[in-house]
């Protein structure tokens, strides 16, 4: 997630899948050039499966934005999608709370195990969302984040969300409320605590 600090009294978040969005084209119209030119069974099943994939991505593209104006005491989110346009406005006083939360998500995976099984991979999805005083909620895709030991020593990513989403708590004025998994450095730390309280006793 983008943070542009436009003026003094307006925040601009962007998530844009602009990239993601003409990769799902150039495979689409591979699929279509395939199909056309090579009109060959072989070439007809290629086009297709170019234009399957091209197709997903295509779904998948979106662009999230959110706006918080001071001047007009509004805060505004918007996700585009080719499937959908979804659009919400709330005051800004109406927020009581922001709160930083995440969901493990897995994607199935091309390989196999020596076993032959389906292998998947992980992410971490992280969700900003705006606690409204009347107990609802709007909620936003903030950041994807991969749970890996070596480039949390690297790159400390969660850090980073973890201060960009306290920069726009402040911005507002409310709390930040976070739940959050153990990065893995402090997940090592509470491994060494527990190894080294049992060789102790």
């Amino acid at each position: 997630m983008n943070i542009q600090l436009e003026t003094p009294t307006r925040m601009v978040l962007k998530d844009d899948d602009r990239p993601n969005f003409f990769k799902a084209i150039i495979l689409l119209l591979l699929g279509v050039s395939v199909i056309y030119f090579f009109r060959h069974p072989i070439g007809v099943f290629i086009g297709a499966v170019l234009l399957i994939i091209g197709s997903i991505a295509l779904t998948k593209a979106r662009r999230i934005k959110t706006v918080i104006d001071k001047s007009t005491g509004k805060c505004s989110t918007s996700t585009w999608s080719i499937l959908k346009r979804d659009f919400e406005e709330f005051e800004i006083n109406a927020i009581k709370e922001l709160e930083l939360s995440f969901a493990k998500i897995a994607v199935l995976n091309r390989n196999r195990n020596i076993h032959g099984r389906q292998m998947y991979s992980f992410y971490y999805k992280y969700i900003l969302s705006f606690l409204i005083v009347d107990g609802s909620r709007i909620s936003t895709e903030f950041a994807k984040v991969s749970p890996s030991i070596i480039m949390d020593f690297l790159s400390p990513q969660q850090e980073k969300i973890h201060n960009d989403a306290k920069q726009i708590a402040d911005f507002i004025g409310v709390p930040l409320k976070e739940i959050l998994p153990p990065t893995a450095s402090e997940a090592l730390e509470t491994a060494k605590e527990i190894i080294f309280g049992k060789i102790t006793e």
